[in-house]
């Protein structure tokens, strides 16, 4: 949310309404930027990460803990990976 409100694109605060906020993308596509999610649920995916490029996230894995790099592989795996999409707004921005 933070990251795409600097560039001027709001997106609501929880993962599972962010999921509905863009084009989804075949994760064999994923361009950095893009949104990915995790732990699926019934009202949704439960966490949102932003693809990095390679096999690279940048997530807050938990509230009150620093933003780091994770693996999205390694992510995939232990939380269960839903899907990705591009938020509609980014897509004339972030990938021209």
């Amino acid at each position: 949310m933070y990251v795409y409100a600097q560039l001027g694109i709001q997106l609501p605060h929880y993962a599972a309404a962010q999921w509905s906020e863009g084009v989804p993308v075949d994760p064999s596509l994923l361009e950095p930027g893009d949104l990915v999610f995790f732990e699926p649920g019934v009202d949704g995916p439960g966490h949102v990460a932003i693809y990095a490029g390679g096999d690279q996230i940048i997530e807050a894995p938990h509230p009150g803990d620093v933003v780091k790099f994770a693996s999205l592989s390694e992510t995939a795996a232990r939380l269960g990976f839903v899907g990705a999409i591009r938020p509609a707004d980014a897509a004339a921005s972030l990938f021209p």
